[in-house]
């Protein structure tokens, strides 16, 4: 199968792409920076609409198409010197913008699943200027996905200000005091020190329900600094746009007139963003790197387009000089570009802490499973051959004081993939590898019974005649659409999902042996899913899109 060429789908997609943009830039031609000042305004305002308001799944497009649409504004704006042009964007601007960046999502969108044929979860064709496009509603995916969704927020260590509604009341009416409309900028205010504790408060709460903030140990040091201290760092850049979309908004209240698309976004000076970090003890030599990673120029376009993510910038180039301060990459995701940019950085460093992940996964399940019920050792077991060699690790054990039934227990942790299907297609074959786990245990097992094991194990617990049963447990995604059969002699799940079948099971006679009926249950929810057809119309292409159970 073929991961790299391209087919005639999709280069008739890149062309429109081409087509769209190029329509927009001849449009702007010589007013290219207030268009992409126009541009980020409008990305700025379906971020705040989406995490705020929840209006429309239009935002989601809208964000989407942000990597296509500012494309051809970043090259205009590359390098160049002078102020700012700095003015107010009128409703028929806005109006195009949005259109626009719909147009550009909707293209990045079905590009995306015309390349999921690379990996055979689509089939596409193409007649004249039809294009039509086939693919599967990932049932495997989706359930992980939902079953991530209803986990619970994680509270915070300590009530956030937030909690205090007297107390947020009093911060509003000294921020809606301190707020006015600026000549220049169109907003301006003051500030003080227990209004900026309180919303680098609330950026950490947010910050500990985002997943990429579990990718490694807090104490792990990266660089200069621990990655809880580049968390920190990250939760002081969100707290200052959540704080900002505030005094906005009550500058509105006062001021009905204005408009949340020209006081969200705001610009500076490079120099200033640069002492922004000094101020927080970053060293010298790590400013410029550090701000160029998390800057959305034209060059770094190219990944975000890779991965058809929505890019998540601190900063977006605006020429030499200047750069704008979006709010929409880091209420997206606050921490994703920083931490891409460490990986890569600190490679070393990064790996020594992800080599950690598997304890930390093992006390997270010893967590979930009650100790009045469950033995859940706190490292894993070894497997020997009757030589007394080394046959395999087992990564965790569970043992069932009630029903005396032991799980043996694969865990697979690996780094976020995102929309990126070069990265699913990298952890698709990583889980694959477990079929060679599940084939030498149970070979291993073979008639053992949970007590026999327990024995051989070393592990003292009140195990009984039930033979064992096998988990792959996999941090995200345990099992992919279009994937071959995994071995049956294991149950297959996501950490959510196992997460919820414990709470559905806990009542049961042998939890170990339902949990595996309650997550098969939960996949096959999203099996059957209607039908969804949907035409997209561009200038000169027509796309008919078909979602079903099957590849038609």
């Amino acid at each position: 199968m073929n991961h790299h060429k391209s087919s005639p789908v999709e280069v008739e997609l890149e062309r429109e792409i081409s087509a769209v943009q190029s329509v927009v830039l001849e449009k702007w031609r010589g007013h290219e920076t207030e268009g992409l000042i126009a541009l980020v305004r409008q990305l700025d305002l379906a971020a705040i609409r989406k995490i705020f308001v929840r209006s429309s799944n239009n935002n989601e497009t809208i964000l989407s198409g942000a990597a296509i649409a500012l494309r051809p504004f970043l090259h205009a704006v590359k390098g160049r010197r002078g102020g700012v042009p700095w003015t107010v964007s009128s409703d028929e601007v806005a109006l195009f913008m949005d259109s626009y960046l719909a147009q550009c999502g909707h293209l990045a969108q079905l590009k995306r699943i015309a390349s999921l044929e690379r990996y055979g979860l689509a089939t596409t064709s193409i007649q004249g200027r039809n294009a039509t496009l086939n693919t599967t509603h990932g049932h495997f995916e989706l359930a992980a996905l939902r079953a991530i969704e209803s986990l619970p927020l994680k509270p915070a260590p300590t009530p956030p200000p937030g909690g205090n509604r007297p107390v947020w009341r009093r911060i509003r009416r000294r921020m809606r005091s301190y707020v006015y409309p600026d000549p220049i900028h169109f907003i301006g205010y003051d500030n003080d020190l227990e209004i900026v504790g309180a919303f680098r408060e609330r950026a950490t709460s947010y910050g500990r329900n985002v997943l990429e903030g579990e990718a490694l140990p807090d104490d792990v040091t990266l660089g200069d600094r621990t990655f809880s201290e580049w968390k920190f760092a990250c939760d002081q850049a969100l707290g200052r746009i959540l704080c900002h979309i505030e005094f906005a908004r009550l500058l509105i209240e006062k001021h009905p007139y204005t408009r949340m698309g020209n006081v969200a976004t705001i610009f500076t000076r490079r120099e200033d963003a640069a002492d922004v970090w000094r101020e927080a003890g970053m060293a010298e030599s790590r400013i410029d790197p550090t701000m160029k990673a998390l800057t959305l120029d034209f060059h770094g376009l190219d990944d975000w387009n890779r991965a058809t993510e929505v890019p998540c910038p601190f900063y977006v180039d605006l020429g030499k000089d200047f750069l704008l301060l979006p709010c929409f990459g880091a209420l997206t995701n606050h921490y994703f570009a920083l931490f891409r940019h460490l990986r890569h950085t600190y490679r070393t460093d990064w790996d020594k802490g992800v080599d950690r992940r598997e304890s930390i996964f093992r006390a997270d399940m010893a967590k979930a499973f009650p100790k009045s019920r469950y033995v859940i050792p706190s490292h894993g077991a070894k497997l020997r051959r009757m030589d007394g060699t080394l046959l395999t690790d087992v990564d965790a054990v569970i043992l069932d004081k009630q029903s005396g039934r032991l799980a043996l227990v694969q865990l697979k942790w690996h780094d976020i993939f995102g929309r990126s299907l070069a990265e699913r297609e990298s952890r698709r074959l990583n889980i694959e590898k477990a079929n060679e786990w599940v084939s030498r245990v149970s070979s291993w097992v073979s008639d053992r019974s949970s007590r026999d094991i327990a024995k051989a194990i070393g592990l003292d617990g009140p195990a009984s005649d039930t033979p064992p049963v096998l988990y792959v447990v996999a941090r995200y995604m345990a099992r992919f659409s279009g994937d071959r059969e995994p071995d049956e002699r294991a149950s297959w799940m996501a950490w959510p999902e196992m997460l919820l079948a414990l709470e559905t099971s806990h009542d049961h006679e042998d939890v170990l042996s339902q949990i595996p009926r309650s997550v098969h249950e939960h996949q096959t929810a999203y099996k059957n899913l209607p039908d969804e057809q949907a035409t997209f119309t561009f200038p000169t292409l027509s796309v008919d899109l078909h979602i079903g159970s099957e590849l038609s």
